[in-house]
């Protein structure tokens, strides 16, 4: 790895002998290039795969090396073809390819893992697990370890795992799911790591269900695992993102915890339950789920039906069903009463609320647009 990160970093250009790799070593400032991270989804630059190597990070060469062809990807895919940058993207590409080939096949890590840890090697062009390998040291990210009280990695588990210190599944699963939510605590629901973290936690409960399925005289711990559907539930529903990597549930931040209208109701919104869920507060996915439509209904009765919020909060409940009959395999995995209520059921409601406001708002538009003629005239 270190020889093919050399090959990109002392390649030099023909005739001038400048530095091919000069624009590739950080990646672009925020202030001076906003729109990168809006085009740009997985930044990548060459000072964190030195990092990552003198780290340890990358537990094979394929991992590195999917690095290094990401960042030249950003770069073919933000600079317009024929510019020095996007044409130096596909010089080094070659360069590293070329030295890979001279190399040699590097020798496969995987052995080194535990067949019950292969779930989190899975991949999607790149192996998602590097990341949670270690953890961040303390000099690097200082606040990680005031957000999170209790950091866990992937070699901590391996290493619980040889020394026989995890009595049951449960018990492994527990860490790994929790190593999945400190990720999502620390880190923006748009970022990587987030995403990622997602993916494997869902991975995780697909094979623990398919081991269990093998498993006749197994009684699983059904409270441990109805959590576990909540959590990964409530995580995906906050992390859920358009195309452009907008998260939906961004716009509904400003909705009152208090209800305007019913004020003598508890409070509730989406903070309000990522504390219960943090804390395992919730032991039926019904009650959860009625909290979850509970804050959702009141940004739809609270905003008009052309607003982004309105729009917004559809679409997470949508999603929401989806998920859950996912999760819940439609009643396979786990039967509940929330099952009942139906993506059918949600569609009907909308309707039903958009005819009753539709007059209100018609009439608002017609005072505005009178308003705006008289400020002219």
């Amino acid at each position: 790895m270190k020889a093919l990160l050399v090959s990109v970093t002392e390649a030099r250009e023909a005739g001038s002998g400048r530095r091919l790799c000069d624009l590739f070593m950080v990646k672009p400032s925020k202030k001076d290039y906003p729109d990168y991270y809006k085009v740009i989804l997985e930044p990548m630059d060459l000072r964190t795969i030195d990092y990552n190597i003198r780290s340890d990070k990358y537990m094979t060469e394929d991992a590195m090396v999917g690095d290094m062809k990401l960042m030249f990807r950003n770069a073919r895919h933000y600079n317009e073809e024929g510019s020095q940058v996007y044409n130096d993207a596909h010089i080094l590409e070659k360069i590293m390819e070329d030295r890979r080939r001279d190399l040699g096949p590097a020798t496969d890590d995987d052995d080194i893992m535990s067949p019950k840890l292969k779930i989190s090697m899975y991949k999607r062009g790149r192996r998602l697990s590097t990341i949670f390998l270690r953890l961040p040291s303390r000099a690097e990210l200082p606040d990680y370890y005031i957000a999170i009280k209790k950091p866990v990695d992937m070699e901590k588990i391996k290493s619980h795992m040889l020394a026989n210190k995890y009595q049951d599944v449960d018990a492994l699963v527990e860490d790994l799911v929790l190593m999945f939510n400190n990720a999502c605590t620390y880190n923006e629901p748009e970022s990587l790591i987030y995403r990622d973290a997602l993916l494997l936690h869902k991975v995780l409960l697909e094979t623990r269900r398919e081991l269990e399925g093998g498993e006749d005289n197994h009684v699983p711990d059904v409270p441990r695992l109805i959590q576990e559907l909540i959590r990964s539930l409530f995580v995906s529903v906050l992390g859920h993102q358009d195309d452009e990597g907008r998260c939906y549930s961004d716009s509904l931040a400003e909705i009152p915890a208090a209800d305007p209208i019913n004020p003598e109701k508890p409070s509730l919104n989406f903070e309000i339950i990522r504390k219960n869920v943090e804390r395992g507060r919730y032991k039926r996915l019904d009650v959860f789920q009625d909290h979850m439509f509970e804050v959702l209904e009141k940004a739809r009765r609270l905003n008009r039906t052309d607003s982004e919020i309105f729009e917004d909060a559809v679409e997470l409940q949508q999603f929401f069903i989806r998920i859950r009959d996912e999760l819940c395999k439609n009643g396979e995995i786990l039967m509940s009463p929330a099952l009942s209520y139906t993506s059918k059921h949600l569609h009907s409601d909308v309707e039903k609320e958009k005819k009753e406001k539709l007059p209100k708002e018609i009439e608002e538009d017609k005072i505005k647009r009178e308003e705006e003629k008289r400020g002219i005239l």
